[in-house]
This record gives C-alpha cells, structure tokens and sequence, in this order.
C-alpha cells in the first residue's frame, strides 16, 4: 500500500511537471536563474495543491520578480499569502503587481477587499472595476466581478428598484445567486418586503436555502422582534438540527447573550463576504480546492463572525 501512495504521488509530480514546462515557453525558462528557481517554483505548486501552505509561500517568496516572466507565479504567491492571512502583505504585492502593469484577477480583488476592509470604498471600486476586463463570461470570475461592483455601486444609489434591476445583470444559470442577493437588496434598503422576501426564499421547494434563516433570524433580531426570529430559528432547526450556524445563533438567543454571529445587511462587506462563501462553495464542489480555499479566506477577512 505504502508503495502505490508513493508511485502514486510520482504519478502526480510528473504529470504537474508537464503541465508547468508546457505552460512555458523557452524564453520564459530562460528567465529562471539557476535550476534551483525552477525546482523552487515547482516544489511551491506541488506544496499548494497538498495545502501545505507555509511551505508553498518559502518557495514562491524565493523567486522574487518571477511574476515578469510567468503569469501562474503571482497567482500561486496570492493563494499562499491569503492561506497565511497574510493580507497586508498580499495587499502590497498586488498593488506592486498594478504598478508593474502585471495585474491579474486576483491580484486586483485582494486589492478590492482590503480597501473594503478598511472602509476605502472609492479604492474598492477603482480594483473592482478592473476586474470586469480579466474574465469570461459565463463563469464563475464573471459572477463575482458583477456582484462586487453592483454592491459596491449601492453606496451612491438611493432608489430600490434601480438596485433591484441591476440583478437583472447576471445570467440565467445564476439565478439561484440573484435571488439570494434580491433578499439582501430588500434588506439593505430597509424594505417592508424584506420578511416575505426571506420567507419565498427559504421555503423554496427546488432549492435548500437553510442556511438563510440564520440571515433572516439575524434581520428579525436587529429589528427588536426576537420572539419572531425564535419562532424562524425553532421551525428551521426542526428541519435543519445539524446546522452548526443556526444552533450557535439559537444558544446565543435562548440565553440572550450577546450576538456574536451577527450579519449586517446594511453593511455591504457583510453581503460580499457571504458572495465570496458562495463562490468558495462552488469551487468545492467542483474539486478546486486551492482556489476555494482562497474565496473562503477572504470572506472571513470581510467577516469571521458568521463564517468561521
């Protein structure tokens, strides 16, 4: 068994060694000083693809500039420095990427969420814009870019069904998206519809929203109308008993304490760190964990109340 595991990972070194020497193009080999730079670079990627995260940032962190010749590199660098919550680090090296006219999407949304962060928001939306031009559409990246300038946008927006029809924006296949960012719209303008918005949700037939009455049972709370987010957090734990995020946040209101688990609806950092869990959830479901990894580690960046 002990030799298959290792023939195994043999296996699996060759064939990240053909993808790598393929996706470069003699020139850009030449760009490696010695052969140490290129076992460094990658011994980083066989590191991040094992999640072993400190060890990928050593390696990469040792091919400085690297990022002139091979685009993959700065990608890679981003996912070890957020894995390492490494984010004021991260935050510089994409605004050194942008000055060396090497920016890609990722480095331009850790420079979105940090600014966000820190409550920068005309900054956020200078590097949110920026993505609208590294993506396809259709995907995923397509996705994300919509929504963190949609939401972004609501600063300077004060009419409801403006906000409403820029939903209007995303493409069927994420519908499921729109309706959860439609609550949220409802919510962050403070609608009379915001309940029954919640309410269609969560009892949609076709689809399990559960983890959307923690949002709706949060709503209910700010509101004062704690007996009524009881009722929302008893009916959904009927259903639901398993739910880490539901039982924290009914333990904290069955013993009125504090509301650790709080998520703001006025706040958009709060609705782009639950965009980012999405997305996270996504790339998990299709096996891409590395990139999951990183969304996720954003989000609870945004916010680790209800994320961790």
């Amino acid at each position: 068994m002990k030799n298959l595991k290792v023939q195994f990972k043999l296996i699996i070194f060759f064939l990240l060694f053909l993808n790598i020497f393929n996706s470069l193009s003699a020139k850009n080999i030449d760009k490696f000083s010695n052969s140490k730079d290129l076992s460094n670079y990658f011994s980083g990627i066989m590191a991040i693809n094992d999640n072993q995260y400190k060890t990928s940032y050593r390696y990469f962190k040792s091919l400085n500039n690297l990022e002139e010749s091979h685009y993959s590199y700065s990608q890679y660098y981003l996912y070890s420095l957020i894995a390492l919550k490494k984010f004021k680090d991260s935050a510089n090296y994409s605004i050194k990427l942008k000055e060396k006219n090497l920016d890609n999407f990722e480095s331009n949304l850790v420079s979105g969420i940090y600014y966000l962060k820190n409550n920068d928001f005309a900054q956020a939306k200078l590097y949110f814009k920026r993505l609208k031009n590294q993506n396809h559409p259709g995907n995923i990246q397509n996705l994300l870019s919509k929504s963190l300038n949609i939401w972004t946008d609501f600063e300077d927006i004060q009419d409801i069904n403006l906000a409403l029809s820029s939903l209007n924006a995303f493409p069927d296949k994420f519908e499921n998206m729109r309706s959860i960012q439609e609550v949220f719209v409802y919510c962050y303008f403070d609608s009379d519809k915001t309940d029954e918005t919640f309410k269609k949700l969560t009892t949609n037939p076709k689809v399990n929203y559960s983890r959307y009455y923690f949002f709706h049972a949060n709503y209910l709370i700010s509101k004062d109308r704690v007996e009524n987010a009881k009722n929302i957090l008893k009916s959904s734990l009927d259903l639901h008993p398993e739910s880490l995020i539901l039982n924290q946040l009914n333990t904290s209101v069955e013993k009125e304490q504090k509301n650790n688990d709080k998520f703001d609806c006025k706040e958009n950092k709060d609705v782009i760190a639950e965009i980012l869990y999405i997305v996270a959830n996504g790339l998990a479901s299709q096996t891409n964990y590395t990139a999951s990894n990183f969304y996720l580690n954003l989000a609870k960046y945004l916010n680790t109340s209800f994320l961790s």
